[in-house]
């Protein structure tokens, strides 16, 4: 396999002198003749120019329209002659950096700051707005031709520009007049449709807004012609089209100056997209002839039919825009959604009115693309827009339609797949008294639970991987048993065309060679040892690999047997022979008998051994292959582990982020707690001394210890290209040499980086060459805080959990409560630990007994515990619920029984997973023996169930042994017998 190659780079740093060249001039020329036009007369009061002062002779004085302002279409002109020098090369590019060098950002904006006040409905001419959303499309695509392949340009933009140059384009087109609160409906549909064409790249969507626009004006002039003349709507809607017939014409016939710069355009762009490099995409700034001339006919059509049907089509508006927004779209500028979202909320809004049908794009398209990737959900969630949909949704009153409500929820729904941007949309959500946020934060705590994670989305680019360049020490084994691989995956989609490749390792030579992958057809687990024996592989045929499904997946390998063993969900699956892999060559001349050779450092050593996850370029089958996997943690250990730790790995579930050396007992969830105790009790006389109990209570390095691991790659070890770790105390703690090193793998090369975790000290792994592994192929990172995370790094959890419980003054309420924070107790060990430590179930109970209205008993029959339920001194009682009591308490008791571990769909799998809840929240509490008797039937016949039905009965009695509950009147007499 080759050497991958390296990235384009190119420093952003201030700067070096640029090299002249015939090129640099010539763009320069162009940058000097836009800064003549828009630079203030020589009567005003100077300010600094962007550009050197020695201008060519061939820049024009400045040109002025009425008002002061600058001449549209000498600007538009040099624009596009700017657009044709960037799009000249296939990107990246040295015109892509040589335009960041001649300030050219800097310039773009001050072109659009020029016309600051400019935009007036009122009183611009038709000819004269539209010739200024037009030097605005060109000036989004000149920034479009200088950012597309090219990171180094996207983050100068970001960050050097003005302080933030997203942030300084949205002030500055606010500033122009566009996107206001009072802005006209042909003005939105314009300025809405240069924006999502430029984070699209493609001018279908500005082509969707005009036809909105034309639709919604026809529309109200219809409306407005009716109810002007009382009937004969017909006849008035004829006379009003002849009308804007002749307007139009004379409008043309006016300004024959702007349609002739419009030929001269479409001339133009016609020679540049002659000389570009044709993508896979159409791109943003072109649209070819026939295309142009078909839709213009086909929306001549139709804007005359809906106009004639005198409603706008929202269902029409959808079929259109999912031929745009197609299964393999990308956003391609995502960070200027952040922009469109901004301007959309300043549109216009009443109560009366109907939904602006530009809203209703905005938000479809949006939607439309979540729904497309984890690429599209990850860069439009980074925008931030989740917060703002968030604050309006959930305002009271909110500002928002029926309509517009109905399209935002599920777009907040699929962005909380990622967590919220913020622990202050987290306490907002909390916070609000709106009983649909109660819903919506349940609603997400139960469905969103999964883990960080890394998608390698081959439809991209074809290959996508994590790529470590040397392991650090050789491979295979030849000392110890043999070797382990264990991950976390989940196939998203299989591609019938290619194999979905999980792990590899090789040398240069591929002498020593291992691979790991499903297969394309069967689906079946594939391991491959070598590249030229009879037989390299073996297949696994006793399980078939599903989509959408977690696995943790353990491949243990023993040298004197050469007999590999595949775990599947922490079950031994099969057993097959294979070949152990061949280890590497020794380093070329390291075996010469010279005195040098024999003095060399060389002497011995073997020939490095790469690590990758995923599929590398050097092994991708085919561009816009259909495969993508998830990839939550992965490690590969110089030892083979038993089958007792393969379980205990299992059961820590895909959140855990270690490398198992700790007291993994408190890393456990309830269910994780519940079912290897269960599993150890199977091994009868050896439990004690299993590796189990040893991972659970002592120290599991003791097992594996941490040297014996020889790559960790974990998505929360993993450092993004975004910067966003500049204010972390982890980067401030690092050496000049480590931080150096972290910023050149970055940020300025444009890759995102993963520390293996194999090496303990992140110092250290930042200047070692088996210490970092590069993300190539743009995989897709996701590091969600779940809402249980969020309710623990609030509070704490117990307080804020026990808070939302009390503050409930429904029966829904109270119910929706109670089954937020059972999610979130169930699904977190940090949660369960808190509600542990600080006696969270005693005041739980406390609360539910308050608000089903129940007085504690005096002295209550089955109390077998001292710690008190209710304080009668403190004098605090929380209120009552109201509504339904009864059927509150049967639901209650339902959401308890679940909690500690009743099946109610299959009551004979009941397992008792959190005895000391169980003890307080069923045994100690007498409320249940005081409800209506529907409750009392199903609270009895849990003792029945867990203590007799059960197959996992015996069990369940010595958990409760250890709690001291067997004393209890209702256990001893149904375990009793008859």
């Amino acid at each position: 396999m080759a050497t991958r190659p390296s990235r384009y780079r190119s420093s952003t740093s201030a700067s070096n002198q640029l090299a002249t060249s015939k090129a640099a001039e010539v763009l320069q020329s162009l940058l000097h003749g836009v800064q003549a036009v828009i630079s203030p007369p020589s009567s005003s009061p100077a300010r600094p120019l962007l550009l050197p002062t020695e201008q060519p002779s061939t820049a024009p004085a400045r040109r002025q329209t009425v008002g002061g302002y600058p001449d549209i279409q000498a600007l538009l002109k040099y624009a596009r002659q700017i657009h044709q020098y960037l799009t000249a090369l296939q990107p990246p590019n040295t015109a892509q950096d040589d335009f960041r060098h001649m300030h050219g950002f800097q310039l773009l904006l001050s072109v659009l700051r020029s016309f600051s006040g400019y935009y007036n409905p009122q009183v611009r001419r038709d000819a004269e707005k539209r010739a200024l959303f037009e030097l605005l499309h060109v000036v989004l695509a000149v920034l479009s031709a200088a950012f597309r392949g090219h990171h180094g340009n996207r983050r100068y933009f970001r960050h050097r520009v003005e302080g933030g140059g997203w942030e300084a384009l949205e002030q500055i087109i606010a500033s122009i007049g566009l996107g206001v609160s009072d802005s006209d409906m042909w003005g939105n549909c314009q300025l809405f449709g240069k924006l999502l064409s430029f984070a699209l790249d493609d001018q279908r969507m500005d082509e969707l807004c005009q036809w909105i626009a034309a639709v919604s004006i026809a529309d109200s002039s219809q409306s407005k012609a009716i109810a002007a003349a009382g009937g004969a709507p017909e006849a008035k809607q004829h006379e009003s089209t002849q009308q804007d017939t002749k307007k139009n014409g004379d409008l043309r016939t006016e300004d024959s100056d702007y349609a002739a710069g419009r030929d001269e355009v479409a001339a133009e762009s016609k020679e540049i997209d002659g000389s570009t490099v044709t993508d896979e995409n159409e791109s943003f700034e072109h649209v070819s002839k026939e295309d142009a001339m078909e839709d213009a006919a086909e929306d001549t059509t139709k804007t005359k039919d809906a106009a004639l049907s005198g409603a706008f089509d929202a269902a029409h508006m959808k079929t259109r825009l999912s031929d745009i927004i197609a299964p393999k779209t990308e956003l391609q500028n995502a960070e200027v959604m952040r922009t469109v979202i901004g301007f959309w909320e300043c549109i216009p809004r009443s109560q009366a009115a109907e939904t602006d049908p530009i809203s209703l794009l905005v938000l479809d398209s949006v939607a439309a693309l979540l729904h497309i990737s984890l690429s599209n959900l990850s860069a439009l969630h980074s925008t931030g827009i989740l917060s703002r949909f968030l604050r309006l949704y959930f305002a009271v009153p909110s500002p928002l339609s029926t309509e517009e409500r109905e399209r935002i929820l599920p777009i907040c729904r699929s962005l909380m797949y990622l967590g919220v941007n913020q622990l202050s949309d987290a306490q907002f959500l909390l916070s609000s008294t709106d009983p649909a946020a109660s819903v919506f934060c349940l609603d997400v705590a139960s469905k969103y639970t999964g883990p960080p994670f890394v998608q390698f989305d081959l439809s991209h680019c074809g290959h996508s991987s994590i790529e470590l360049p040397n392991l650090g020490r050789s491979f295979p084994p030849m000392a110890g048993n043999g070797y382990t691989f264990t991950c976390w995956m989940r196939v998203d989609t299989f591609d019938r065309k290619s194999h979905t490749t999980i792990f590899g390792v090789f040398d240069a030579s591929q002498t020593c060679f291992l691979l790991l992958y499903l297969e394309r057809d069967t689906h079946n687990f594939i391991l491959q040892t070598s590249v030229t024996s009879s037989r390299p592989s073996v297949r696994f045929r006793s399980v078939r690999f599903s989509e959408k499904q977690w696995y943790h997946v353990a491949l243990v390998h023993r040298r004197g047997k050469t007999r590999a063993s595949l775990y599947v969900n922490g079950e031994f699956v099969e057993q097959v022979k294979a070949a152990y892999p061949v280890p590497p060559p020794t380093v070329p001349g390291g075996n010469s008998e010279s005195f040098v050779s024999f003095a060399s450092n060389n002497r011995g050593k073997t020939i490095p051994v790469q690590a990758f996850l995923g599929t590398p370029k050097d092994l991708s089958v085919q561009v816009g292959s259909d495969s993508k996997w998830s990839l939550a943690s992965a490690h590969l250990f110089e030892e083979t582990l038993s089958d007792d730790f393969i379980a205990v790995h299992f059961r820590l579930g895909p959140r855990y982020q270690a490398n198992y050396q700790d007291s993994l007992g408190g890393f456990q969830t309830y269910s994780a707690s519940a079912r290897l105790a269960l599993r150890n009790d199977f091994h009868g006389g050896k439990d004690e001394n299993s590796d189990i109990l040893r991972a659970i209570r002592d120290k599991a390095s003791s097992i594996a210890p941490e040297q014996k691991i020889l790559m960790s790659t974990l998505p929360r070890s993993t450092f993004r290209i975004d910067g966003t770790f500049f204010e972390s105390l982890l980067f401030r703690s690092l050496s000049r040499a480590s931080a150096a090193n972290l910023l050149s793998l970055t940020t300025k090369s444009g890759t995102a980086i993963a520390i293996n975790g194999a090496l303990p000290c992140i110092n250290d792994a930042l200047v070692r060459s088996h210490g970092v592994s590069i993300l190539t192929g743009d995989p897709v990172l996701a590091t969600p805080y779940n809402f249980d995370d969020n309710l623990w790094r609030l509070a704490g959890f117990s307080s804020l959990a026990l808070k939302l419980v009390e503050r409930t003054t429904t029966a829904e309420e109270l119910v929706r409560a109670t089954e937020m924070v059972f999610h979130c107790i169930n699904s977190s060990w940090r949660n369960s630990d808190a509600m542990e430590r600080d006696n969270g179930y005693a005041i739980l109970g406390m609360l539910l007994r308050a608000k089903l209205g129940s007085a504690p008993s005096s002295a209550p029959l089955l109390l077998v515990t001292t710690t008190p339920l209710a304080s009668e001194s403190s004098g605090w009682k929380a209120a009552p619920v109201t509504g339904d009591r009864k059927d509150t308490s049967l639901r209650l008791l339902k959401l308890v029984l679940a909690f500690v571990g009743y099946d109610h769909a299959n009551p004979l799998e009941s397992l008792i997973i959190n005895p000391l809840a169980y003890r307080i929240l069923l045994i100690d509490f007498d409320t249940w023996r005081k409800a209506p008797p529907d409750t009392q039937q199903l609270y009895y016949e849990q003792f029945d169930t867990f203590a007799v039905m059960s197959k996992f009965h015996q069990f369940n009695s010595r958990r409760l042994l250890r709690m001291r509950t067997l004393n209890s009147p209702c256990w001893i007499c149904f375990t009793a017998g008859p």
